[in-house]
Parts: structure tokens; sequence; C-alpha cells
């Protein structure tokens, strides 16, 4: 493999040849496929729960109807779903460790220490990801808040847009080069959530 002497991290020619050894695996694009349709329903049918959840009534404890206006509460929801997860992957890494290449991760892209790539235990990378899923427990709070006072549509739009921002937070901390096609998808998608 070459790394980038300037960049200390793997190039974008080892990313694209990691992407396209995936592409040929057999019965890899299918489930790229069923993974992206995946996404694009359970994202929806999220957004529309929530939105839903919130604009329901129930009478309160005076008598009189509210509506359900309990953000936090659907931020507990979507922490416990979170753990459940954990719960999953740890079952599944139990029952099913990986027995052959054909597990090897997809994509290798990790600032160049000097270490094996293997060297980080499971422990130390659920250590390194609570930081970040702390911020995410946040964010999604924020986001539920915000889902009381602008539609669906539009929330789900501005949401996305994090995309944008992990790109350039990216580009700018993380030293990486962004390839012709993330360029694009860049700029479509500024252009998209301008126009929301």
């Amino acid at each position: 493999t070459t790394i980038g002497p300037s960049r200390g991290a793997f190039s974008g020619d080892i990313r694209i040849e990691c992407i396209h050894r995936a592409m040929g695996r057999k019965g890899t694009q299918w489930m790229v496929v069923f993974n992206i349709v995946g996404m694009l329903l359970t994202g929806t049918l999220n957004t529309l729960c929530t939105k839903i959840q919130f604009t329901m009534t129930s009478v309160g404890i005076d008598g009189k109807p509210e509506l359900f206006h309990k953000p936090w509460f659907a931020t507990l929801n979507m922490l416990f779903a979170m753990g459940l997860v954990g719960v999953v992957d740890k079952i599944y890494r139990k029952c099913y460790a990986p027995r052959s290449a054909m597990a090897s991760p997809l994509m290798i892209d990790r600032v160049y220490d000097g270490s094996s790539p293997g060297s980080a235990t499971y422990g130390k990378k659920v250590v390194l990801v609570i930081v970040p899923a702390a911020f995410d427990i946040a964010a999604t709070a924020l986001c539920a808040i915000g889902m009381l006072y602008i539609p669906a549509s539009v929330w789900q739009m501005l949401r996305g847009s994090a995309v944008v921002f992990s790109a350039i937070l990216s580009v700018m901390f993380l030293k990486r080069k962004l390839l012709a096609f993330n360029w694009i998808g860049f700029f479509l998608f500024i252009l998209r959530v301008a126009i929301v």
C-alpha cells in the first residue's frame, strides 16, 4: 500500500482500489443496493413517525387535549434503539466471528501511525466512539426539538446537510482530498439545501 508522505493517511488511490475490490465480490452489488434502499426507507419512516408522534394529541391531567411535544422522550427512544443495536452487534460478533478474508473491511481509511492495521482492540475502538456518540445523541435531541417547529420535509433536507459539514471538516482537520465525484456530490447537495 502507498502512504501519502505529506498527509500521513492512506491515499485516495488506495480507497478507490478498495471500493473496486469490494464491488467485484459476488453478491456485494446487490447488498449495496439493498442497503441503500433500506436506509432510504427506514430514514423516511423514522422522520414521518417522529413528526406524527409530535402531532398527536391526548387528554392531559387537567382534562384538556394537549399535543405530545416531548423531544427528550424521542431522544430517549433513539438512545434505547442504539443500545439495542450494540447488543445485536455483540451477539453477532460472538456467533459469527470473521472466518475469512471476505470479512475484511471494504475500505481502509485511517490515519497511519506506524502500527499494524489490526492493533486496536475492540474495547479501544468502543472508547474512541463514545465522544462522537455523545455528540450524536445531543444532535438527535436538538433535531427532535427542531422537528416541533418545521415541516418534516424541510427537517429531512436540513438534517442531511451534515454531509456538507463532514466533508468540510474532513478536509480541514483530517487533510483528506476529495475526489471529483465527491466535489460534484458536495455542490449538488449545497444546491439542494439552498433550494429548500
